[in-house]
Order: structure tokens, then sequence, then C-alpha cells
């Protein structure tokens, strides 16, 4: 554990002396910002319109939760997996590009305190950039109450969807000494991932079946909409194992050929 604080601390101290964890996290408070007043506005215009008419219709997505909540988590997370390559870009390759990896490498220090340190790194600012957007809840809150757990299953989602997200772009960065194609193809892996399930669409042939099963963005729209699944929790949790006990082989196949 003291391995991994160590680890932890010393990724976070890159992180924030660094411009790479504020301009990430600018570039996504500031869009998110803009879609969060376009998805009020289109509320807000809906709900004139069913006043003008005397409330003549009866739409499914005035009440929170669908008309505001599930499109702001949903567009969160197709921001947050164009950010988080930005994030776990340098996670290993900095290190195998510097040579500094095998220090690392030959130190009294374990592959999984190393990758779990790393991954907290990440984690932690990951995570700081989605409490600032608590603000908008806050905003919302304001103007028409709502059921708490709503906000609380849509952020736990993020966080699940985020923990896969980083442990798979990790994984890249171990394989890779350039940051570029560490960024590039943990995006092209993680838009895989979130795209595969559409390629489905409504077939019924079990390949079809197991593509939306292995998609990330399917399992999201439970918690999107308020629902926390177990399934879904449990999907996105081995999920992220995988890619770290991958990123694990990768470091151990090197510290064996070194």
């Amino acid at each position: 554990m003291k391995n991994i604080l160590a680890v932890y601390l010393k990724e976070l101290k890159v992180y924030f002396s660094g411009p790479i964890a504020y301009f990430v996290g600018v570039i996504f408070l500031v869009v998110s910002g803009i879609f969060f007043i376009l998805i009020l506005n289109d509320y807000a215009r809906i709900s004139f319109e069913v006043i003008r008419t005397n409330y003549q219709f009866k739409l499914p997505q005035l009440n929170v939760t669908d008309g505001i909540f599930s499109p702001m988590f949903h567009t969160f997370s197709f921001l947050l997996l164009l950010m988080v390559p930005l994030l776990t870009m340098k996670s290993f390759s900095e290190e195998k590009k510097t040579g500094t990896i095998e220090l690392a490498l030959t130190y009294p220090l374990r592959g999984t305190e190393l990758v779990l340190g790393k991954l907290f790194a990440v984690l932690t600012v990951y995570f700081s950039m989605l409490l600032l957007t608590a603000s908008y809840g806050a905003m919302i809150l304001y103007f028409k109450p709502f059921p708490p757990g709503v906000p609380v299953a849509g952020y736990l989602g993020l966080l699940l969807l985020g923990f896969a997200f980083i442990s798979l772009g990790i994984f890249i960065s171990s394989l890779t000494e350039n940051q570029i194609i560490a960024a590039a193809v943990s995006f092209g892996a993680i838009m895989l991932f979130w795209l595969v399930g559409a390629v489905a669409g409504d077939s019924t042939m079990p390949i079809a079946d197991i593509m939306r099963y292995i998609s990330l963005r399917e399992h999201f729209h439970s918690f999107a909409a308020g629902v926390i699944d177990t399934r879904d929790v449990v999907y996105y949790l081995s999920f992220g194992l995988l890619f770290i006990i991958a990123t694990l082989r990768a470091l151990e196949s090197r510290r064996f050929r070194g």
C-alpha cells in the first residue's frame, strides 16, 4: 500500500505541475457547459410550448430525468471518451521513451503497485473534472426539485465508465513509447467499444447480442436514466480489471525481456 501511495502522489504531482490536466479539464468544462445550456434551452422551449397549448400535450421529456439529466449524462460520457486518451497517453509511454520505466521495473516495486498507483492518479484527475460539473445539478435544483437518486446513478455510471476508459488507455500506453500514438490508438479502441453496439443494430443474431453486450455505451443507458443495474456495474468493473491484468502482463513481458 505504501508503494502504491508513493506512485500515486508522484503521478498526481506530474499531472498538476504540467499543462495536460488543466488543458483537458478546461476544455471539458467549457464544452460540457455549452451543451448543458443547450439542453436547458431545449427543455425550456418544450415547457413553454406545452404551456402555450394549454397542456394539450403530455411529453415524457418534460420530467427532469428524461429532459435534462439523461441527455446531460450521455453528453458527458461522449465528451469524456474524447478527453480520457489525453490523460492516459503518458502513463507509461513517457517513461518508456525516457528509459525510466526500466528503473521502475528494477526497483522493489511490484507491477501491480505501479499500475494501481498510476490508475488511481488518473482516476483522481478524472473525478476532479466530474466534481466541477456538480454545479450544473445545483442550478437545476434551484429551479426544479428532482429525486437525488437520479444524479447519484448518473455520476456513478460516469465513474465506472471512466474506470473502463482509463484502464484501456493505460494498457495502450504500456505498449508504445510514443504518446501521440498512445492517444490515437486509445481513442480508436475506446470508440470501437463505444460503437460496436450501434453496429449490431436491432439484429437478433447471436453475434449481435454479443456486440451489444460488449458495448460500453449500451451499459450506460440505465445510469443516465437514474437506474443502477448491478449487471452494468459488474460489466464496467470486469472490463477495467481485464485491461489492468493485460497491462500487468505487458509489463511482466518487458521485465522478462529485460
